[in-house]
């Protein structure tokens, strides 16, 4: 979404190219980046004014639902709890403050919403209603492509009411407004349903439509719907004994509630979107996965419907009870608020207390971006991320592929992709690498040199070099070379993941407080690029680190250094030089405050 309001606001087209190297219509429509373009203008680094949109119409959204529930009839009472419901919601509150698209689509939805009504209960075709009602659903697409679930349930939803001029206004109208997308995708060889969903859609149907579909309505009732309205098994909450069981009662209630709400709102207002709703849904049973992204884009609805279900449950049972009762069967809805409260913060993909990688800063992005040149393309599993901080053209090929873990599909999509350097990181919210296959077979292979690594977010970088790869001319001068010097050993480092080797690295005891460990490969080669992991003494002071080539004349020339230990926790997190000399050797030279032993990780001299 950044890149894209970026290039527009340096007036580019739809089918002009992003600094990723696709085209600009190609994953997403560029609805939701043309309202950042003022942002954009001003600057195209403002993040916290990138999500201080998305924090704005929050604010906005709020009193729409009011509204919108109010006009309807909903009572005082449970239009209040259901914007307490939504105050409290891990979803909402989580992409609220995100740079995504889904708060912009839920306040032109309730916009679109108003519309509709007054349009429909017109007794003119053309009037400004109607225009917002078709230029606001075209809106909705051009914000999420999801959306279009929702607007092929108006349309149904007008020839249910035989209201079939409106029907074909809105839906030839909308289809219209949303074509120049369709058209620039098609002038650059785009998928029509974009890369992304396109991507989605063909895994979707690998298990066969029937059993994928059936897996998605159980997905729904027993995980994403209680995740979404009332998610009762996460952090804080307690995971065991009788309280836990007591909260996953509560959590399983969840779907009946919202199915018992739907038919209470379908009898009383059979409006727009008691069609719009399930047409959405239905779509979206074709997706690989089903979860609450699925359905923040009609969560007001689906709280409204939980807080109804629970009305009608207490309605059965309250005739029964003393009337001192009633009030307290009546509150029932406001239970979940004892169950959301202590999540109050939390991100609804982790638990309290625990976020994201925070790739703009982390110490690889900076390494990727300081490397090569923005042709250069990186294989990685968030392909808009790491273009975005990095400004490297990106790829996933190698990652779709590596599923299956089968070195000839690895293989493949390397191939396919051709990447100069690949990114393998802990960037989702599972522990470990993106890919631990792809990891392992890149660390397997002798074009591929892992020049940094890192604790933090499970990272690797890896160069390709030689022949078959975009740098066909260079190879790893210090590679084959086995370190030398005094005191000097050759250990196995941990691996990032299942099955990657790690590979050796030395570890020297210093002398007189002076580490030194050489790679001489023998002859004068062109070096054009150096590299240092990582340098650290555990039980030692680290005092500098330096990195040294010998060159013709046999002379030593510092290229890098440090006043203090290098990677993780060091003074740096490593040490990169480009550069263009001839040299026939490489040294680190690390001076510490005792003679503890010095750990050298990922030290090479790429050449001719």
């Amino acid at each position: 979404y950044v890149q894209v309001a970026r290039a527009i606001a340096h007036g580019n087209g739809l089918t002009s190219n992003l600094t990723a190297g696709v085209p600009l219509v190609a994953a997403y429509p560029p609805g939701y980046s043309a309202l950042l373009v003022p942002i954009a203008l001003v600057s195209g680094s403002a993040y916290a004014a990138f999500r201080g949109l998305s924090v704005g119409l929050v604010g906005v959204l709020v009193p729409l639902v009011w509204w919108y529930l109010r006009r309807r009839g909903v009572p005082a009472w449970a239009a209040l709890s259901v914007l307490l419901l939504l105050a409290l919601n891990p979803v909402l509150g989580t992409f609220s403050m995100m740079i995504m698209a889904e708060l912009p689509f839920l306040v032109l939805l309730m916009g679109v919403l108003f519309a509709i009504d007054r349009w429909a209960s017109s007794a003119r075709l053309t009037s400004a209603a109607g225009v917002a009602t078709i230029v606001g659903s075209a809106a909705l697409v051009w914000l999420k492509e999801a959306g279009a679930g929702l607007v092929i349930g108006f349309v149904l939803w007008l020839l249910l009411r035989r209201d079939t001029r409106r029907a074909v206004a809105l839906a030839v109208g909308s289809f219209a407004l949303f074509l120049p997308v369709l058209v620039a995708r098609l002038a650059e060889g785009v998928d029509l349903l974009g890369s992304r969903y396109a991507n989605e859609f063909g895994f979707a149907f690998r298990g066969g439509v029937v059993h994928n579909v059936v897996h998605a309505v159980s997905t729904y009732a027993n995980v994403a719907l209680p995740q979404t309205v009332v998610p009762t098994s996460v952090s804080p909450l307690p995971m065991f004994g009788w309280a836990s069981v007591t909260l996953d009662v509560f959590g399983t209630l969840t779907a009946p509630l919202v199915v018992i709400g739907f038919v209470v709102w379908w009898r009383r207002h059979a409006d727009v979107m008691c069609v719009a709703v399930p047409v959405y849904v239905a779509t979206t049973l074709v997706f690989p996965y089903t979860n609450e992204r699925r359905l923040i884009l009609i969560l007001p609805f689906v709280l409204a419907w939980y807080v109804l279900g629970w009305a009608a449950a207490a309605a059965r049972v309250a005739p029964r009870l003393h009337a001192a009762a009633r009030p307290v069967v009546w509150a029932l809805p406001l239970v979940s608020l004892v169950v959301l409260l202590p999540q109050f913060g939390r991100d609804y993909l982790y638990d309290l207390g625990h976020g994201s990688s925070r790739p703009r800063s982390a110490p690889y992005t900076r390494l990727l971006a300081a490397l090569g040149s923005p042709r250069d393309l990186v294989e990685t599993d968030y392909v808009w991320t790491t273009s975005l901080f990095t400004g490297h053209r990106t790829a996933p090929g190698a990652f779709y592929l590596a599923r299956s873990c089968a070195p000839s599909a690895l293989a493949a999509g390397l191939a396919r992709d051709r990447p100069s350097f690949l990114l393998s990181a802990a960037l989702a919210n599972t522990p470990g690498p993106g890919s631990p296959c792809l990891l392992a077979y890149t660390a397997g292979l002798p074009s591929a040199v892992r020049i940094f690594r890192t604790a933090f977010d499970d990272a690797s970088v890896f160069e390709f070099v030689g022949p078959g790869t975009p740098h066909p001319t260079l190879a790893d001068l210090t590679g084959p070379v086995q370190p030398a010097g005094a005191k000097v050993g050759i250990f196995q480092a941990l691996p990032q993941g299942p099955g990657d080797p790690g590979g050796p690295y030395p570890i020297v005891t210093p002398v007189g407080g002076t580490a030194v460990v050489t790679w001489d490969w023998g002859a004068p080669r062109r070096v054009s690029q150096v590299t240092l992991g990582q340098a650290f003494a555990p039980q030692g002071l680290v005092t500098s680190v330096s990195v040294q080539l010998r060159g013709t004349d046999g002379r030593w020339t510092t290229v890098a250094s440090a006043a203090g230990a290098v990677g993780d926790g060091g003074v740096v997190p490593y040490l990169l030089q480009p550069l263009s000399v001839t040299a026939s050797a490489l040294r680190v030279e690390v001076r510490t405050a005792a003679d503890t032993p010095v750990y050298l990780l990922d030290t090479h001299a790429l050449g001719s």
